[in-house]
């Protein structure tokens, strides 16, 4: 799995995670190298389903709003999501939570803030190290660690063909095609419908474009 051979199944692989988790949700949790097979045709074969994670449509999208609000620093988004996806109970520790949660993704970015640069093994480690903060009521529930770690077990995969090989950077034109026209559905699902609602319409309400 070197040179163009390997990138172009790294690659591959990106398309079937993306796929898997903002189309289908049924998660593959462990891609590591022994478990994505190259075949004679130039194919990749998956293997082992001994892990899987079957992710609610509601999550999947909620995932995309929490980043987008922190990202953005629409503190309500952000909130609205963290609660509804169980990072916490309340709104209570909000104010703490979310400048926390904004650094952890430019420490994981290198700095640079760029979700291009996003590095998922550093975003684990930043995120266990505010998990083990006792002041705050946060926990990360268990589906979001096994993305993360699968995600990260394929970020070391695709390092080991490309040492400038950037997750995000590769899956980006998938997620933005998956995001803007589902293959496989007749309808936009409502939980994108309804992200997608608040992020372009004037107070989320349906009625007008946000410009």
């Amino acid at each position: 799995w070197m040179g163009s051979d390997g990138i172009e199944m790294v690659r591959i692989g990106l398309r079937c995670s993306t796929d898997q988790l903002l189309r289908t949700g049924l998660f593959h949790a462990d891609p590591h190298r022994g478990n994505l097979l190259r075949t004679p045709k130039g194919h990749l074969a998956v293997i082992d389903y001994g892990m899987m994670a079957d992710i609610p449509e509601s999550d999947r999208y909620g995932l995309i709003g929490l980043v987008l609000g922190l990202k953005n620093k629409d503190i309500a988004l952000a909130t609205e999501n963290l609660l509804s996806l169980g990072f916490l109970e309340d709104t209570t520790q909000v104010d703490i939570l979310v400048p926390r949660l904004r650094k952890a993704i430019k420490n994981s970015t290198g700095g640079t803030n760029k979700a291009s640069d996003l590095s998922f093994s550093q975003l684990q480690v930043e995120l266990d190290d505010i998990s083990r903060d006792n002041l705050l009521k946060f926990k990360i529930p268990p589906y979001i660690t096994i993305i993360i770690r699968s995600l990260t077990i394929l970020e070391g995969f695709a390092l080991s063909v490309d040492p400038n090989f950037r997750l995000i950077r590769g899956a980006y034109p998938y997620i933005l095609k998956q995001l803007l026209s589902p293959e496989g559905l007749e309808q936009t699902p409502k939980a994108l419908d309804k992200l997608l609602v608040r992020l372009l319409t004037v107070n989320g309400e349906k009625k007008e474009v946000e410009w």
